[in-house]
């Protein structure tokens, strides 16, 4: 079994809870390691990993070691978020944290399992300057794209800072005051701000208290993000997909069909899914939209050049032309005109 083939089946069985590192081989071990950090699933893959499963010696040292370093990355990311949003209420700045542990814990058994990335945070364009001003403060450096910050603000729907020469422990901190913003997403929203707030309940990560929108919304969020902004480059993103589905029975698909119809999505969606079905079988129900969904002739050439194989290579360079045509194919004003009746 070439070693393509043996990441294919690890990863597939990372999708399914299961331990399949006793096919790697010692030579290959680094290479397998380089591949699961770069698709951000090494804390998953540790966290799975089992004594039962007999595998080379390297190999699981590398997983412990990665899952003590991964114990001290999420003590020090929940100081630093404690730090900041305390700075944050005490300036009345309105916000609300998305994605990594406040979302994590409804999507995996335990966050360490997830990947430890940024601070995702949804405000509005006012509290975002209020808060990049603390930010600074503290000594992060602003990210800027454009020629300038007010450049930043002015064009774009989000505002990344990394923290200070003195501060590399820490993580970057995302300001977004519009979702899956332009030039990523071609100008294309199919998803708004006010939605993580309507019909939302308030969930809990330690002792910090946050709104979580429905299920349907976080999924449908969680597939354009994987599709549309970053064409699937990483595997974690297949990974969330699949475990939120096997953790979320309450899921509805029939309304998560409706919202995407309602917001032009049910393209993007329908990727989405034959992704994650290529390594995690879809329940029925979710199968449906699949099958259900029109896609134009100009949209399956286009995507066809970005397979789910094809990403388990990828690089920042490597499958770079597939990923664009894939990404203007989700955007093409075409997919919102609508759907098959289920």
């Amino acid at each position: 079994m070439g070693r393509l083939q043996v990441l294919h089946e690890c990863l597939t069985g990372l999708a399914l809870s299961e331990d399949r590192f006793d096919r790697v081989k010692p030579e290959d071990v680094d290479w397998i390691c380089e591949r699961l950090l770069w698709h951000k699933v090494m804390p998953l893959a540790a966290a799975l990993s089992s004594p039962a499963t007999l595998k080379c010696p390297a190999l699981d040292a590398a997983f412990k070691s990665f899952a003590l370093a991964n114990t001290l990355r999420e003590h020090r990311y929940y100081k630093q978020v404690r730090h900041l949003f305390r700075l944050f209420s005490e300036s009345s700045i309105e916000f609300i944290p998305f994605k990594g542990p406040f979302w994590s814990t409804r999507i995996f058994p335990e966050f360490a399992w997830r990947h430890i990335g940024d601070i995702d945070l949804l405000l509005d364009q006012e509290d975002a300057r209020a808060a990049a001003s603390i930010l600074k403060e503290e000594g992060y450096v602003a990210d800027v794209l454009g020629r300038s910050e007010e450049d930043d603000f002015a064009e774009r729907g989000e505002l990344a800072f990394s923290p200070g020469p003195s501060s590399r422990h820490l993580v970057p901190v995302e300001l977004h005051w519009a979702l899956l913003p332009a030039p990523r997403f071609l100008k294309t929203r199919f998803i708004e701000p006010a939605d993580f707030t309507r019909n939302c309940t308030w969930d809990q990560w330690r002792s910090i208290r946050f709104p979580l929108p429905p299920v349907e919304v976080r999924f449908l969020y969680l597939a354009l993000h994987a599709t549309c902004q970053h064409q699937f480059m990483r595997f974690v993103q297949i990974m969330d997909l699949a475990y939120l589905i096997r953790k979320s029975p309450e899921l509805d698909w029939n309304r998560l069909y409706e919202l995407a119809m309602e917001r032009g999505s049910t393209v993007p969606l329908r990727y989405a899914l034959r992704f994650v079905n290529a390594f995690y079988e879809l329940p029925p129900e979710a199968a449906s939209i699949t099958d259900r969904t029109i896609v134009s002739w100009k949209t399956r050439c286009c995507a066809g050049f970005l397979s789910p194989k094809a990403i388990l290579t990828s690089t920042k360079k490597r499958g770079k032309l597939a990923r664009r045509l894939f990404r203007a194919a989700m955007s093409w004003p075409d997919n919102q005109k609508g759907s098959a009746a289920p």
